[in-house]
C-alpha cells in the first residue's frame, strides 16, 4: 500500500538520530537553560538553522546590492547598469519584506534588514536624484 503523505504541520517521530553523548548533554544543558524540553531545545535549534541560511542569503544579497550601488551614488554611473541595480534592489526587497511582515524574521535581524531596506530605499532616491540632475545638464548643454 502506498505510503499517504504527511501535512506539512503534522508532529513526525524520528528514529535512529544518532548524536554523540557530548552534544546530547550540551543540549540537554541548554533545553534547562531554556526551560523546555529536551525535544523542543533541538526542534528550535534546528529551525533556526534554517532562518539563519536565509538571512545569511538575505545578508549577503543586501552587502551586494550596497556594494555596486555605492559606487554609482558616490561617482554617477551608466543609466542602464543603474536600472538593473535598482531592479535587482527592489526584487530582494520584496522578497524581504513579506518574511518580515510573517514574522519568518524577527528580533534585531529584523530590525537590522528594515534599516538595510531603508539604506537602499536611499540609495535609490539617490541615484533618481544624480539621474534628474545628468538629465538636466544634458538639457542644459544642448
Amino acid at each position: 500500500m502506498p505510503r499517504t503523505s504527511r501535512h506539512p504541520t503534522a508532529t513526525v517521530q524520528l528514529s535512529k538520530v544518532r548524536i554523540k553523548e557530548d552534544l546530547r548533554r550540551r543540549l540537554e544543558q541548554a533545553a534547562k537553560q531554556n526551560h523546555v524540553p529536551l525535544n523542543g531545545e533541538i526542534v528550535g535549534r534546528l529551525e533556526r538553522t534554517f532562518e539563519q541560511t536565509i538571512l545569511l542569503d538575505i545578508n549577503q544579497t543586501v552587502e551586494n546590492v550596497y556594494r555596486y550601488m555605492h559606487p554609482l551614488v558616490a561617482g554617477g554611473g551608466d543609466l542602464k547598469r543603474e536600472n538593473e541595480l535598482i531592479g535587482a534592489a527592489r526584487g530582494l526587497i520584496n522578497r524581504i519584506e513579506p518574511l518580515l511582515a510573517a514574522r519568518v524574521i524577527g528580533g534585531p535581524e529584523a530590525e537590522a534588514m528594515r534599516r538595510a531596506i531603508e539604506q537602499v530605499y536611499l540609495a535609490i532616491k539617490a541615484i533618481d536624484n544624480e539621474a534628474v540632475q545628468r538629465a538636466r545638464r544634458v538639457g542644459a548643454a544642448s
